[in-house]
C-alpha cells in the first residue's frame, strides 16, 4: 500500500467520523416539508418554465383554464423505481385529466437530457400525450419543492399548495416490490381535493433513487478523489453488476456514471444494502462473499459527502469491464435458447415451462453454466433442469414437485454464474432436453424475452457428479398476521458428503433462514445463517472449502416468516398463506449441492 493511499484512507475515516459527529449522515431521505405548512408557490419566482424533449416550454399551470389540482411526479431515466412508475403516472393522467387535474412528469436527473426525456415519454404509453415530460436541468423545480428522490410525487391544490407528497402508491418499499399496490396515495389525495374534502394522508416516505445535486465544492485539493481512491473500489466490488446489460440499474464504469449517482451510492453504502450479501459472518466461509471493508466504506461515503470530486485521471486508464454480451464463465461450448416470449406490461404471468432439445452428440459433463435472460428488467428468476431420455430416467437425480428434471443452472438478480470445483460436474446425457422454468414480473412496459443458457463442458470423460437436493417441509401454513411463523425442514445424508453450496429460498414474507448439520450423536453446528432474508437478492452461498457431513447427519433448515402488517413487503397480512409458485404465496426450500465422498 502506497503512502498516498494511506493518507487518502485516513482522510476518509476522519471525514466520516466528522459527518457522523455532526449528525449529517442520514440513513434515509431528508425529512420532507410538512404539507400542512407548505407555502403557496409563486410560479414566476420559484418555478421557471421547463422544456420537453422537443424543446417546447411549458409552465406548471399550462395553457387554458386553471387546473383544479396538480400532480408533479419526479422521475429519472436510470432509476428503476421511477421507470416502473411511469405507466402508472400516465394512467393517473388519463383518469384525472378529464376531472380537471394537470399531471406532469419532471426529470431532475443531472445526467438526463432530451433523449432521456423522450424515452420516458414513450414509456408513458398510450396516455403519453396527456403527460408532458419536462427536463429540470438546473433542478430548479426539485429545489423549490424540496424533492430528494426520483419517483417522489406531489399533489397540489388549485392554489398550488402542496397537500400530499411521497410515494405514488405502496407497491414499492426499500428493496422490495409487492405483487400489487394496496394503497394509491396520490389518487386518494386527488379524490379528496376534487371532492372538496381534506387530504387525510399528507405525507409518506418516497421510494426511488436519491437525486444527486448539481452543485460541486470548490475545494482545490480534495482529500478523496474518484480516479485515485474511488474507481478501484467500484471496479472491485460494483462494476460486475453495474454495467450495461447487467442487473445494476445504472452503470458505474466512469466518473460521470459515479458522480451522477453519488448520493445513491452514499445511501446504500451507509445502510450496507450494497454490495448485497446477507450471510452472518460468524458462520461459514464463502468463496463468493461480497462486502466492503471499513476503509472502503469510509472512502465512498466521504467522497460522496464532499461533492464527488474527480481528481486527475491516471496516466494509463484502467481497463474497463467487458461490455455485454459477455460470458463470465468464458466462451461457452454450447448455448441453448428458449423460444421468444412476449411479456405483458402488467398482470400476473404464470411460470413458463419450455423444454428444448440439448444438441449434443454424446454424454457431456457440465462444469460451468450461466443463464442470460433477454429482458432482465422483467425476468425475476430462471431455473434450467436436465430431463434425461426415457431409457435413462432411472439415472436422473432428484426432481422437485411437479418438475421432471434435475437442476442444472439458475439465475436470480445479483447472483453469480455456477462453476463447480475441479473434478466435479453435472451430467447431460445424449438425448436429453433442457427444461426452462422462467418467472416473469411485469414492470409496466411490454417486452420480448429470449432467455438462453451457456454451458462449458469438461474435457474429462468422467467426473464426480454434483447432486442438488431440495430440502422442503412436510407441511406448510402461515396464519394471518403471524409475525414469526417458524418451520423446519430436514433431510438425512445417505452417505458421507461434501457440501459445495447452500441456497435459501422464500418469498416476500421470508424473514430469516438457517442451515444446520445435526450429527447422529445429536451435536449440531450452524452451516449458514441469513438473519435478514432479502427476496430481491437470493444468493447461492458457495463454500470456500467443501463442508464435510457424515452419513446419518441431518441437514436442518429453519425458516421464519413475517405475515404481519409490520412487514412492509407483505402482500396481504390478512391472508392465510400456503405453498405456491407466485410471489404472494410462499415457499421454503433449502438447496444443497453436494458430492458423495
Amino acid at each position: 500500500m502506497t503512502f498516498d493511499v494511506e493518507i487518502a484512507r485516513a482522510a476518509a475515516a476522519a471525514a466520516l467520523a466528522a459527518l457522523v459527529a455532526a449528525r449529517v449522515v442520514a440513513l434515509g431521505p431528508a425529512p420532507a416539508q410538512s404539507p400542512a405548512g407548505a407555502r403557496r408557490l409563486d410560479e414566476a419566482a420559484a418555478l421557471p418554465p421547463l422544456a420537453d424533449a422537443g424543446g417546447k416550454t411549458t409552465t406548471l399551470a399550462g395553457e387554458g383554464a386553471p387546473p383544479s389540482a396538480y400532480v408533479v411526479a419526479f422521475t429519472s431515466s436510470t432509476c428503476p423505481v421511477a421507470a416502473a412508475q411511469t405507466p402508472k403516472v400516465a394512467a393517473l393522467a388519463a383518469a384525472y385529466a378529464p376531472r380537471g387535474a394537470r399531471v406532469l412528469l419532471v426529470d431532475a436527473d443531472v445526467r438526463d437530457g432530451a433523449e432521456a426525456a423522450a424515452a420516458v415519454s414513450r414509456a408513458a404509453g398510450a396516455a403519453g400525450d396527456s403527460v408532458p415530460v419536462l427536463l429540470d436541468a438546473e433542478q430548479r423545480w426539485a429545489e423549490a419543492f424540496r424533492v430528494e428522490r426520483a419517483a417522489e410525487v406531489l399533489v397540489l391544490d388549485g392554489a398550488r399548495r402542496v397537500r400530499y407528497r411521497g410515494a405514488l402508491d405502496d407497491e414499492l418499499v426499500t428493496g422490495m416490490r409487492k405483487p400489487a399496490a394496496q394503497r394509491r396515495f396520490a389518487a386518494e389525495a386527488l379524490d379528496a381535493l376534487l371532492a372538496g374534502r381534506p387530504v387525510a394522508l399528507a405525507e409518506t416516505r418516497a421510494q426511488g433513487c436519491l437525486l444527486t445535486r448539481r452543485a460541486r465544492p470548490a475545494a482545490e485539493s480534495p482529500a478523496i478523489v474518484y480516479h485515485r481512491d474511488v474507481a478501484p473500489i467500484l471496479r472491485k466490488h460494483c462494476v460486475e453488476c453495474h454495467r450495461p446489460g447487467e442487473v445494476g440499474p445504472f452503470p458505474l464504469r466512469s466518473y460521470d456514471d459515479a458522480a451522477g449517482t453519488s448520493a445513491m451510492i452514499r445511501e446504500v453504502v451507509e445502510q450496507r444494502r450494497m454490495p448485497p450479501w446477507h450471510a452472518d459472518p460468524r458462520y461459514g466461509a464463502w468463496s463468493n462473499a461480497r462486502g466492503l471493508d471499513d476503509a472502503e466504506r469510509a472512502t465512498l461515503i466521504a467522497w460522496a459527502a464532499s461533492g464527488a470530486p474527480e481528481g486527475a485521471p491516471p496516466a494509463t486508464p484502467a481497463e474497463p469491464a467487458p461490455a455485454p454480451p459477455s460470458w463470465r464463465i468464458g466462451a461457452p461450448d454450447l448455448v441453448v435458447r428458449a423460444p421468444a416470449t412476449r411479456v405483458p406490461a402488467a398482470g400476473t404471468v404464470d411460470y413458463r415451462y419450455v423444454a428444448v432439445d440439448a444438441p449434443i452428440d454424446g454424454d457431456r459433463w457440465v462444469v460451468a453454466a450461466e443463464v442470460h435472460p433477454g429482458a432482465r428488467a422483467v425476468v425475476h428468476h430462471v431455473v434450467v433442469f436436465v430431463q434425461y431420455p426415457a431409457a435413462r430416467k432411472h439415472e436422473q437425480p432428484e426432481s422437485i414437485g411437479k418438475i421432471d428434471g434435475a437442476l442444472l443452472a439458475g439465475f436470480v438478480p445479483g447472483d453469480r454464474p455456477m462453476a463447480f470445483p475441479a473434478g466435479t460436474g453435472k451430467l447431460v446425457p445424449k438425448g436429453s432436453k433442457l427444461l426452462f422454468q422462467i418467472h416473469y414480473a411485469p414492470n409496466g412496459t411490454a417486452q420480448d424475452d429470449v432467455t438462453e443458457v451457456g454451458l462449458v463442458f469438461a474435457r474429462e470423460k468422467t467426473l464426480r457428479p454434483v447432486v442438488t437436493r431440495f430440502v422442503v417441509p412436510r407441511s406448510f401454513r402461515i396464519e394471518p398476521g403471524d409475525p414469526a411463523a417458524s418451520f423446519t425442514a430436514e433431510w438425512t445424508a445417505p452417505r458421507d458428503l461434501s457440501l459445495l453450496s447452500l441456497m435459501p429460498h422464500m418469498h416476500y414474507r421470508g424473514k430469516s433462514f438457517r442451515f444446520e448439520a445435526v450429527e447422529p450423536d445429536g451435536a449440531s453446528r450452524v452451516l449458514l445463517d441469513v438473519p435478514r432474508f432479502d427476496f430481491q437478492w437470493q444468493a447461492t452461498y458457495r463454500a470456500a472449502e467443501p463442508i464435510l457431513v457424515a452419513r446419518g447427519a441431518r441437514i436442518r433448515c429453519t425458516a421464519m416468516f413475517d405475515n404481519s402488517p409490520a412487514n412492509p413487503s407483505n402482500p396481504d397480512p390478512g391472508a392465510t398463506v400456503r405453498w405456491g409458485d407466485q410471489s404472494w404465496e410462499e415457499m421454503l426450500i433449502g438447496y444443497v449441492d453436494y458430492v458423495e465422498d
